[in-house]
């Protein structure tokens, strides 16, 4: 039982980076979609360079919605990190029931 719990308690360790990871990331995402440029900033001298903005304002979402997904994604990863703790807790648990059954209490 010794072992198992190093591990769970690894995975757990391992689950709370991945939450701050999670929350962070969500910052980012809420920081960039705070981001502007005016029409004004693409002006380089003909008409033409106004055009950016859109592709700017496009290229902006676009790295938002990745933040946004992997502020997702690293909860997840986190709850599975959890998730996998506790089965390796309750397999443990259930083995040494078994072995208790099998040869008592020693």
């Amino acid at each position: 039982m010794g072992k198992t719990e190093v591990v769970t308690d690894a995975l757990r360790q391992e689950a709370k980076k991945w939450f701050a990871l999670s929350d962070e990331m969500e910052t980012v995402a809420s920081s960039v979609s705070r981001l502007t440029l005016d029409t004004s900033a693409f002006w380089c001298g003909d008409g033409i360079s106004i055009a950016a903005g859109p592709i700017y304002a496009g290229y902006q979402q676009f790295v938002k919605d990745r933040c946004g997904e992997g502020s997702v994604e690293f909860e997840q990863i986190a709850g599975a990190l959890n998730r996998a703790a506790d089965e390796y807790d309750g397999s443990d648990e259930v083995s040494s029931a078994t072995l208790t059954k099998i040869y008592g209490n020693l």
